[in-house]
């Protein structure tokens, strides 16, 4: 699905100044089965690395307010552990932990990358924060699996982005008179994830209702000159749906474009910044959602439109999950 929105702002562009061990924790007074768990996972991409849950089937089902049974964090990159095919001698990834104990159920779940999304307190996973709000792409598990060693665990683990990621760039106009460089965007706090918080209804980490007080801005690109030609990556950012968004949908975002401009190529440059809404109110936005927004930059306005994109790595990240031969 394609779709563009277009928003015309008066900016009125002239040369004016406007300046995270790997942790193995065991049930308190287990003992276990003698079938190890293990994991062989497949991925398109080295990162991010995945950080998997294992729990007591009866502690996920009330609500996990304790300690997991087990967590595990690989240490080579994702693709160490891929699954090429079902004959393949692919290196199972052994988690240090075999089943519970009497034939009891695990259930697994996930979410990467570890380093950047960790526990916000100790031990308790039930909520988790998050790092580098704004560049951080993270991922969750959408469902779980259940295994035991009479039943070792089968089938793939589905993870979703529980943000939004907008991937901005900026082109001149071919009429447009002036030069522009250095172009940057904005994003405010209430707009970026600091946190997740695991809802049990859905069974998965979804983002909180807590945000932090930094904005995120894109990193200057020194020198670069916006053209007419080509259209200049400025950056990408994650951003989830504001505090105001009650429905969960991003019905709009602002950002703030900064850069430099001048009437002629060699000429002095002045700083310029403005604030630009950005309207997705007749298609609004969910999280998993991905976005190109184009910044087109003419004498007296810019017009930006919006186009539905794909995931670099994809929303779906398969995670077979395979037994131990007895």
């Amino acid at each position: 699905m394609c779709r563009r929105t277009y928003i015309l702002i008066l900016v009125l562009l002239a040369a004016v100044a406007c300046s995270r061990k790997q942790d193995a924790y065991g049930g308190a007074g287990l003992r276990d089965d003698g079938q190890d768990m293990t994991v062989r996972v497949k991925a398109g991409e080295e990162d991010p690395k995945f950080t998997f849950l294992f729990w007591e089937k009866a502690v996920f089902d009330s609500g996990i307010a304790s300690k997991p049974y087990h967590v595990s964090e690989p240490t080579g990159e994702i693709d160490s552990y891929q699954e090429v095919s079902a004959s393949d001698n692919s290196t199972d990834f052994h988690t240090g932990r075999a089943y519970p104990e009497n034939y009891e159920i695990a259930v697994c779940t996930g979410y990467a990358p570890y380093g950047s999304v960790y526990p916000a307190v100790a031990d308790d996973y039930t909520k988790l924060s998050v790092s580098g709000s704004g560049s951080t792409d993270v991922l969750v598990s959408r469902n779980y699996l259940e295994g035991s060693s009479i039943f070792p665990f089968s089938g793939n683990l589905y993870f979703f982005h529980p943000q939004i990621m907008l991937v901005v760039k900026a082109k001149l106009k071919p009429d447009m008179a002036k030069y522009i460089k250095e172009v940057t965007f904005s994003v405010g706090a209430d707009n970026l994830l600091t946190s997740l918080q695991w809802n049990d209804d859905e069974k998965c980490y979804l983002p909180t209702s807590e945000r932090g007080h930094t904005t995120w801005t894109s990193k200057v690109i020194a020198q670069q000159q916006i053209n007419s030609s080509d259209e200049k990556v400025i950056g990408r950012a994650y951003v989830i749906p504001s505090t105001s968004e009650s429905d969960g949908k991003m019905n709009g975002i602002d950002i703030v474009v900064s850069g430099s401009i001048s009437d002629t190529i060699d000429g002095d440059y002045v700083d310029f910044s403005m604030s630009v809404p950005v309207h997705f109110s007749d298609d609004p936005l969910e999280l998993n959602d991905s976005y190109e927004l184009l910044l087109l930059f003419d004498e007296d306005q810019i017009e930006i439109s919006a186009l539905e994109i794909p995931w670099e790595v994809g929303g779906n990240i398969l995670v077979p999950v395979h037994p131990i031969e007895p």
